[in-house]
């Protein structure tokens, strides 16, 4: 077999796979909740693929520094936000950007609890509800339903979920839509000194919890 005629292909193929795991680390940071199982799969893949080029060392070590790096970065930027709504409060509904530390809002065991910290920032990745326009969160958020907290970073678009509803009222059924907005928008990450979320234009939306926070 001439030489000449096999290189063009084989550094094509080259090229491929040493840029394998970037683009692994990439699809692991898109997908949020990806386990470490599927990664694991995606680096004996890329072993296999690139053995005759590349050694496995370098594959396998190059994976994992870009993957940890990616879950690095998403752990850092991961905010429960909430950019949009009504809080259930001791004194009614109250718009989102006007809670303040200190204030009385209802948590999802229909308590009331003190609100110990309000940080802001800007979301760009969120979640809209079909039923519940008025209502947007971020990506992040985590989502109570009637079988527990979902993570809204695993929500498939046109997911339907069976949403806890305020005030121990039935829970109903709606429909998430995952979205990127095209200007970021600022949220409201709140602190509770007791309880995971409060209720948010009527559905259980996650939050932190910590009193000395």
């Amino acid at each position: 077999m001439n030489p000449t005629a096999v290189r063009p292909v084989r550094d094509v193929r080259h090229r491929a796979v040493s840029q394998a795991p970037v683009r692994v680390a990439k699809a692991v940071k898109r997908a949020k909740g990806v386990n470490a199982a599927r990664a694991i799969a995606n680096v004996i893949q890329l072993i296999v693929l690139s053995a005759p080029f590349i050694s496995a060392t370098q594959i396998v070590a190059t994976a994992i520094a870009q993957i940890a790096a990616a879950t690095m970065e998403d752990h850092k930027e991961e905010k429960i936000m909430i950019i949009k709504g009504n809080v259930l409060t001791n004194e009614g509904p109250k718009a989102i950007e006007e809670i303040k530390e200190g204030d009385i809002v209802i948590n999802l065991g229909n308590r009331p609890c003190r609100v110990v910290k309000v940080e802001k920032g800007d979301c760009t990745e969120v979640i809209r509800f079909q039923n519940n326009p008025d209502l947007l969160v971020s990506r992040d958020s985590s989502l109570a339903t009637r079988y527990g907290m979902l993570d809204g970073g695993a929500a498939a678009p046109h997911a339907k979920e069976e949403m806890l509803y305020q005030c121990e009222a039935p829970c109903f059924f709606d429909t998430l839509e995952p979205g990127t907005l095209e200007t970021p928008l600022p949220g409201y990450e709140l602190t509770l000194d007791s309880g995971k979320g409060v209720f948010v234009n009527g559905y259980g939306i996650g939050c932190k919890e910590g009193a000395n926070a």
